[in-house]
């Protein structure tokens, strides 16, 4: 990820963050869903979208976040060993 989308990726997560501590879920949602299509290889913002589908009790959407971070994992787990 170059320095200005990984700008705009912190960007987004720092106003989930922000939003997520005031409680508008909306808002926190709409930020993590931006940073993952800046970049859908990073985790942090399915586990932060996660958390708030859990507090919304949408455990669909939390199925949905916790298989795409296992994909997330073991696919960085099999290039790290392959490039080793």
């Amino acid at each position: 990820m170059d320095s200005r989308t990984s700008e705009k990726y912190d960007v987004k997560m720092n106003a989930g963050d922000k939003y997520m501590n005031d409680l508008d879920y909306e808002k926190a949602e709409a930020s993590y869903l931006s940073a993952i299509k800046i970049d859908p290889k990073q985790s942090q913002p399915y586990v932060k979208a996660a958390d708030i589908y859990i507090a919304q009790e949408d455990y669909e959407k939390v199925k949905f976040c916790r298989v795409y971070c296992r994909v997330i994992y073991t696919i960085s787990r099999y290039i790290i060993t392959y490039h080793q």
